[in-house]
C-alpha cells in the first residue's frame, strides 16, 4: 500500500489529471468563431479557416518535441455555417459527424448522450477508430484513437468541440477537455 499512493498521486499529475494544470484564455480573433475558452497553458494554438469560408477553426496542439512527427493530443473548435452544410437541424449535423468517422477504420460509436456547452444543448459523442500513429512518415503504423465531440448549434453556425487522442493516452487530458467545454462562451454575434 506504501507505494501504491506515490504512484497513483504520481500518475495524475503526469497524466493532466492535477488540479494544478494551469490554463490560459483563448479569444477567437476571427468573429465568426466567436468564442472564449480556456485550454491548456503551454500548448501551440492556431486559428484557420477552410476555404471559402467554409469553416473556421481553433486548434490547440500538444506540444511535441522537434523531430516527433507522432501525433499528440489536439483539442479542435470548429464553427461552420448552417448554410453551408447540408443539415438544418442538430441531429442532422451530428448525423452527418458521425457518419464521416465511421469511414474510419474499426471506426465505432463508444457513447452518444446529451449535454451543453455555454447553456446550449449538445449531443457528446465519444468514438474509437484506428489511424495512423506518425504523420507524414513512411514507418506510421495504425493504432486505435479515441475522440470526444460536442456538437452544439448556436444562431446560425454548428459549433464542434472535438478531443482526440492515441486512445492509451486519451485519459491523459480528459479532464482539460472537459475543463475547456466548461468555460466555453459563446460571443454575442456569432
Amino acid at each position: 500500500m506504501a507505494f501504491f499512493l506515490p504512484g497513483v498521486i504520481g500518475m495524475c499529475i503526469g497524466c493532466g489529471c492535477s488540479p494544478n494544470v494551469k490554463y490560459d484564455v483563448y479569444v477567437s480573433k476571427d468573429p465568426v468563431l466567436g468564442v472564449e475558452l480556456q485550454y491548456v497553458s503551454g500548448w501551440k494554438v492556431s486559428e484557420q479557416r477552410g476555404s471559402g469560408g467554409s469553416f473556421m477553426q481553433a486548434v490547440f496542439l500538444e506540444p511535441r518535441a522537434k523531430n516527433d512527427t507522432s501525433k499528440g493530443a489536439a483539442m479542435v473548435v470548429t464553427s461552420e455555417s448552417a448554410s453551408k452544410v447540408k443539415a438544418a437541424s442538430l441531429e442532422a449535423f451530428v448525423e452527418d459527424f458521425v457518419s464521416r468517422r465511421m469511414k474510419f477504420a474499426d471506426a465505432k460509436i463508444v457513447s452518444r448522450t446529451k449535454a451543453r456547452v455555454g447553456g446550449l444543448e449538445a449531443s457528446d459523442i465519444l468514438l474509437t477508430y484506428r489511424s495512423v500513429d506518425k504523420l507524414y512518415s513512411v514507418d506510421s503504423k495504425p493504432v486505435s484513437f479515441t475522440e470526444r465531440a460536442l456538437v452544439v448549434k448556436k444562431g446560425v453556425s454548428f459549433y464542434t468541440i472535438r478531443y482526440e487522442n492515441n486512445s492509451a493516452s486519451f485519459g491523459r487530458f480528459e479532464k482539460a477537455f472537459e475543463h475547456m467545454v466548461r468555460t466555453v462562451r459563446f460571443k454575442s454575434g456569432s
